[in-house]
């Protein structure tokens, strides 16, 4: 307790940012559980029951957690914060909140190893602490925990290392492997840190060594688990993964521009969004020629870096940044490539070479140093202030919704997600327009379609919502959720015959989609033929787990 207390008082700048921090973010407690939370944590049974534990390490991980990643440690979490939260969001949310201030002391220990300034582990701490770019990763319970696990396991791991503690480096580096594939970086940020203190010669063995670990967890991620009925056809999953699907090469000839969007997230972060990873192609931010710009920007950077050894603490966590970013640059199709709370782990990065140039100036004294402290409180104040109006926008679904339009104006997927909200909230006519609006513009995404069957099926328009349902399975015949979708659709629209060959044709495409089986009973169940039902019901229970015949 009582180095605890020093080590307060020597970082005041931290402390009164921890106290700005929960006075911002407590207002968030009562903000519930948002989209994927309800899968995932709320309505997910496998978490309730600790027989199914040894399931984290099986084909089953995917039934078991509702996520097409593969992040044991954090479902590992969930049993036991489910033993003590049970389905309290307000628990949830204090547990996240309270991970994120344990991550910040660890980032202001690892810069106080690394660069010996206090003050610049200080400011890189309180700006980690009230920076609006993780306002996702804190209010999206499901979303931000692989994040923030995987940022506390990676301090820890780095603080072992720094300690000369090998063997604890490896555990905490293979803990936050398993919580997010973000920490596939960790072993090239070890060796850009021995290269820049010339120690690169007789300490290359460990980051060797952590960096086959890593190169092994990715191989059989990708071979192992890919392998299951759940995972490897999935559209859905292929969904998730983003722009992975462009190829590698594609990746790699866009990856500065992504590092340079989410510098840019860091720097001026004004337009967020929790569906930034839908919204972003629609800026035409990955030109060819913003790819190049970027290129030459980065090799120029690279080279001057190699030229000076990266001897300046500065240098080196601004070349770590960029390393940070390489397990979501999509080379490797772990994940997709551009979500907001992606930033989070770089973000300690950025925080920690903003502390650093911070502390410069304040060392210069006189004008210099009222300027950094000015500077400093002003990007503080200001930061809290943005953290305060976007715990706002996640009060509910449809408030995050239409400041996603906000943040993206003409953004059409903006506008099909609002109109979903719109379509809950009983606001028939707003959704209507949205949807017409977004297929003005050249929505390209099946989704709308079957969000105005839905409308048109309310206002008792069958033919006109049977025809909408076609057009949706006509974009996109490839997804079982379009076959599903069109199928749910007909039925309802009196075209029994059309939606059972739907479904049928659903259960031969997608043998391993749950939602097929059970739709095709549904409608089997409508025709009078309740002995086809229970089969398709008892198919769809085995498959995924949740689906059960009422």
């Amino acid at each position: 307790m009582k180095r605890f207390r020093e080590f307060f008082r020597d970082n005041p700048m931290l402390a009164l940012a921890l106290l700005a921090f929960f006075a911002v973010y407590s207002a968030s407690l009562n903000n519930g559980f948002h989209r994927d939370d309800h899968p995932h944590i709320a309505g997910n049974a496998a978490i309730r029951d600790l027989s199914n534990f040894p399931k984290l390490f099986s084909r089953d991980y995917f039934v078991l957690s509702g996520s097409v990643a593969y992040r044991p440690m954090v479902t590992a979490f969930r049993f036991a914060q489910y033993r003590v939260f049970g389905t309290d969001a307000r628990l949830w949310r204090l547990f996240n909140l309270l991970v994120h201030a344990l991550n910040a002391v660890l980032l202001c220990l690892v810069v106080i190893r690394v660069s010996g300034s206090r003050p610049a582990a200080a400011a890189a701490a309180a700006l980690f602490l009230l920076h609006p770019a993780h306002t996702e990763a804190l209010n999206y319970i499901s979303n931000g925990q692989p994040d923030m696990l995987c940022l506390l396991f990676l301090c820890a791991a780095s603080l072992a290392y720094l300690s000369g503690r090998l063997a604890w480096t490896a555990a905490w580096f293979l803990l936050a492997l398993f919580s997010k594939e973000m920490a596939l970086a960790f072993p090239v940020l070890l060796l850009i840190y021995e290269y820049s203190r010339g120690g690169l010669r007789r300490a290359w063995r460990l980051p060797a060594l952590l960096a086959a670990a890593a190169l092994l967890f990715a191989v059989w991620r990708l071979a192992w688990f890919r392998a299951g009925p759940v995972f490897l056809d999935n559209a859905q999953a292929d969904a998730a993964f983003g722009f992975s699907a462009q190829g590698s090469f594609t990746a790699l000839l866009q990856f500065p521009a992504l590092a340079g969007y989410y510098l840019k997230l860091l720097v001026w972060p004004a337009a967020l969004s929790v569906e930034i990873d839908r919204l972003l192609p629609e800026t035409g931010f990955f030109s060819l020629f913003n790819a190049l710009l970027a290129w030459l920007a980065l090799l120029a950077l690279a080279a001057w870096g190699i030229m000076s050894r990266l001897v300046r603490p500065w240098a080196l966590f601004a070349f770590a940044f960029f390393a940070a970013l390489l397990p979501v640059s999509g080379l490797v199709p772990l994940t997709s490539r551009v979500q907001e709370h992606f930033v989070y782990v770089p973000s300690a990065l950025f925080c920690a070479l903003a502390g650093i140039l911070f502390a410069r100036g304040s060392a210069a004294g006189g004008k210099a140093r009222a300027a950094a402290l000015a500077a400093v409180m002003v990007a503080l104040g200001a930061s809290a202030v943005r953290v305060y109006a976007r715990n706002a926008d996640w009060r509910s679904p449809a408030a995050l919704a239409e400041a996603d339009l906000k943040a993206f104006p003409g953004s059409l997927v903006a506008m099909v997600n609002l109109a979903v909200q719109k379509k809950a909230s009983g606001d028939r006519a707003g959704a209507l327009a949205l949807c017409q609006a977004a297929l003005e513009g050249g929505f390209a995404g099946g989704e709308v379609h079957f969000l105005l069957a839905d409308l048109y099926l309310v206002d008792g328009l069958r033919e006109k919502a049977a025809a909408a349902a076609r057009a949706g399975l006509e974009k996109e015949p490839g997804s079982p959720d379009s076959w599903v979708n069109a199928a749910r659709v007909l039925a309802r629209a009196g075209l029994l015959d059309e939606a059972e060959t739907a479904a049928r044709e659903a259960t031969a495409r997608f043998g391993y989609f749950p939602p097929a089986f059970s739709t095709l009973g549904e409608i089997l169940r409508l025709r009078g033929r309740p002995g086809e039902a229970a089969g398709m019901f008892s198919e769809a229970a085995r498959l995924g787990g949740r689906t059960r015949a009422r």
